[in-house]
């Protein structure tokens, strides 16, 4: 399984904020466990580290200013866009405009940052991937030691060691830990072409697995072991790869003809095997009428938390031997929480059939591009695919899509897979 390298001779200079990225990407992991709704930060601190790189290095200027934006990243930024042209006759005018403003920031930065990451030699791509990858080792381990103690940094830093167990933090953090774990695996194979690096890789893995395993996130450990998959498919079958855009489009296209019916049988089942599944399926089931009311443009960017019947109570009892619900209680929930816990839904439900066939093309197109840009790198590709399904699987179980924190993760992951598979910029030796 070897690494794709150039070959080229070691470099002799660096500029001093690239240098410094180690810093924000050493720190994404402990602030995603902690406080993840302030997970922008470290992607600020990188767009610093770009203006200071910018006004320093003229041929980083006129490289950057000669490049197109490829389609995806078009049709990528149409979502925010249509967002706030559409804001006026939405749910929520002010807020959609406010969070569409928000989202077309993000996702431009994103766009910039995977730029200027291209132009740095490989090493250094892979010595932040890897970097994080230990981070986010190191604070999940801090983490579980913590609850074995009885979470005592827990309660000091929220006063309430619940919240930090059942509520978002842990939760997010373990989102964010998971998309890192098959890219700083792979980091480190990179970086040592040896046992050395094969025994880091290896216990990175095996370490990170067990973490995720005895986290509160089954969403982030089930989409690692459906990515882990995936990543051993595709590099025994390759041709296989070229089946994941199609998909991938197929199903936010799809999806809300996918929402079947909640039958009472499936409803059994869920109820105590998977509660929270068997809310989320309530939640779906909500939705999808909801979207036959607005299929062209939706009813406004993130405007999931005013939707019509959205905050009736959805009480879901329990089954007796019969398959018959009983008095007992055992999930309540909003029959529409802050979001649909669906990415293709949310997309439909907010954007329309405009939002979910730019958002369909985006992903596609973004993913085409990168297969044929390691065609024959057997590996390369495999994690490309691995870690584009573990993103897939979490935006379509959990979270929400336009959340500040969420688009964060994302990007991270993104840079993540970019850095670790592409080539080595042209002239990358020329200081």
């Amino acid at each position: 399984m070897a690494c794709v390298c150039d070959g080229s001779p070691a470099i002799k200079w660096f500029s001093l904020p690239r240098h410094w990225v180690v810093v924000p990407a050493f720190s994404a992991p402990i602030i995603a466990y902690l406080a993840p709704l302030g997970l922008w930060a470290p992607l600020l601190a990188m767009l610093l580290l770009v203006s200071w790189d910018l006004t320093s290095d003229q041929d980083l200027r006129h490289s950057m200013r000669n490049t197109s934006l490829p389609l995806a990243g078009l049709l990528a930024l149409a979502l925010p866009l249509l967002g706030l042209a559409t804001a006026p006759w939405s749910l929520l005018p002010d807020f959609t405009a406010q969070r569409s403003l928000a989202v077309l920031i993000q996702m431009v930065s994103l766009l910039l940052l995977l730029r200027w990451q291209s132009t740095w030699p490989q090493r250094w791509r892979w010595t932040m991937v890897l970097t994080a990858g230990l981070s986010a080792t190191g604070i999940a381990t801090l983490t579980c030691l913590d609850f074995s103690l009885g979470s005592p940094i827990a309660r000091l830093l929220h006063g309430d060691a619940h919240y930090i167990i059942e509520g978002g933090s842990l939760s997010r953090g373990a989102a964010l830990h998971g998309f890192l774990v098959l890219p700083s695996s792979y980091a480190a194979l990179c970086l040592w072409r040896s046992k050395r690096g094969w025994l880091l890789a290896a216990t990175l893995l095996i370490l990170n697995i067990a973490l995720l395993a005895r986290n509160a996130n089954d969403t982030a450990y089930f989409a690692l072991l459906i990515g882990g998959i995936l990543w051993l498919l595709v590099g025994v079958l390759p041709q296989i790869r070229w089946a994941i855009p199609a998909l991938a489009a197929t199903l936010i296209l799809a999806m809300p003809l996918l929402v079947a019916p909640l039958q009472q049988a499936t409803y059994c089942t869920l109820i105590h095997k998977a509660p929270s599944l068997a809310h989320r399926l309530g939640i779906w089931n909500t939705v999808a009428p909801l979207i036959g009311e607005h299929p062209l443009f939706g009813w406004g960017l993130d405007n999931a938390r005013a939707a019509p019947g959205g905050k009736i109570s959805l009480e879901l009892r329990a089954c007796d031997a019969n398959g018959q619900p009983t008095g007992k209680i055992e999930v309540v929930g909003e029959s529409i929480p802050l979001h649909p816990h669906n990415g293709a839904l949310d997309l439909w439900f907010c954007l329309g059939a405009a939002g979910a066939i730019s958002a369909a093309g985006a992903v596609a197109l973004a993913l085409i591009h990168r297969l044929r840009q390691l065609r024959g790198q057997r590996w390369p590709s495999a994690i490309t695919v691995a870690v584009s399904a573990q993103l897939g699987l979490t935006a379509l179980i959990s979270y929400g899509l336009w959340q500040a924190w969420f688009i964060s993760a994302l990007s991270f992951s993104c840079m993540s897979i970019a850095a670790i598979t592409e080539p080595s910029p042209v002239g990358e030796t020329r200081h």
